[in-house]
């Protein structure tokens, strides 16, 4: 299984997926510095959960809009076909 890696935000509210966005497979070792993941957090599933400023500093590497105030941010490898675009999901929640 090819895997991918991107960036989930939840919305701190609702706890719902709000925010995808995809990790370059070349930037995936600088965000996983960043996040300081443990070299092994892909051997288990589920994301690595973002702090605010591993969040900030990956927004900008990215060049996305990542909103710490709204989201709690998760760095996460999912499989390939998963993970095909990046996406902003609007929701009837405020």
């Amino acid at each position: 299984m090819n895997v991918l890696h991107r960036v989930t935000g939840f919305n701190k509210r609702s706890e719902m997926i709000e925010r995808e966005f995809n990790v370059p497979a070349e930037l995936v070792p600088s965000a996983r510095e960043i996040a300081q993941a443990p070299a092994n957090w892909q051997e288990a599933p589920g994301a690595f959960e973002l702090s605010i400023g591993a969040a900030q500093a990956i927004s900008a590497m990215l060049r996305v809009p990542m909103d710490t105030d709204r989201f709690d941010w998760f760095l996460e490898p999912v499989a390939a076909p998963h993970a095909a675009t990046n996406r902003e999901t609007r929701m009837s929640c405020p």
